[in-house]
């Protein structure tokens, strides 16, 4: 009997030692939990979390961004592509696939149209003329997601460019 005792004295020694551990560390957990229970972000008021001003970001460098542009009227969808340059500082390339193109003069099933040049990314937002395909503004929202508009005015093959419109876009880096 005795020596169940004894290793109860054990156990109980151990489990103080263990508490004179362990009871700190709970604290400190408990004391973080309700730290972030505060409501502090640790921005305060007039700060901004996003990468520039108005909620703009930075694009990936050398990353294609693709999404749908909100198109109705002369084509049952489209699709825009952006291209970023290596060093993130302009677009490279634009295109855009209209499907289902009818024009009054014009009907494709499906057509694509790319512009190359330089369109300057200044603070996650940019606008820019498109040679033969109209004009583009719009801005990084975060790295990976953009959105702007688009005003088609297309060069049409043997015909007068074709003015669409001008419809909003969205796209994420693919």
């Amino acid at each position: 009997m005795g020596m169940g005792m004894r290793s109860v004295r054990v156990h109980w020694s151990m489990l103080k030692r263990s508490a004179v551990i362990v009871v700190p560390i709970l604290l400190l957990l408990v004391a973080a939990t309700f730290a972030g229970c505060s409501g502090n972000t640790g921005v305060t008021e007039g700060e901004s979390t996003s990468a520039t001003e108005g909620g703009s970001a930075a694009p990936t460098p050398g990353a294609t961004y693709g999404g749908p542009i909100e198109i109705s009227g002369t084509a049952s969808s489209a699709v825009i592509s952006l291209v970023i340059s290596a060093d993130g500082a302009s677009i490279s390339s634009v295109g855009v696939t209209l499907t289902d193109l009818k024009t009054e003069t014009f009907s494709a099933g499906s057509m694509t149209k790319e512009v190359t040049g330089n369109i300057p990314i200044s603070d996650g937002t940019f606008t820019g003329s498109l040679s033969g395909l109209g004009t583009i503004e719009g801005q990084f929202i975060t790295p990976t997601e953009a959105s702007g508009k688009v005003k088609l005015k297309v060069e049409i093959p043997l015909s007068t460019p074709a003015d669409l419109g001008e419809f909003a876009w969205t796209a994420s880096a693919e």
